[in-house]
């Protein structure tokens, strides 16, 4: 989906650049588990951070490098 990736990790706050983001849809819209999976996945050696906005969670592939998504899937399916 269209979103707006935010320039500086937030010390710029009115600068933003176009991008995408990917929602993960959980079955019956389970706003916890998108609680949980985005605390979970800050945790270990390589932390993830995705945006929790509203129960729902994304993920701005302006900050994700293809060799990336296979360990976050990983995760994520640890997790559920």
């Amino acid at each position: 989906m269209e979103s707006a990736a935010q320039v500086g990790g937030g010390t710029v706050p009115h600068l933003s650049i176009k991008s995408f983001s990917v929602k993960l849809i959980l079955p019956g819209g389970d706003n916890k588990a998108a609680e949980k999976i985005f605390y979970g996945l800050l945790e270990g050696e390589s932390p993830v951070l995705g945006i929790l906005k509203k129960g729902e969670l994304h993920f701005d592939v302006y900050t994700l490098f293809e060799e990336d998504i296979p360990l976050i899937s990983k995760r994520i399916a640890g997790l559920l």
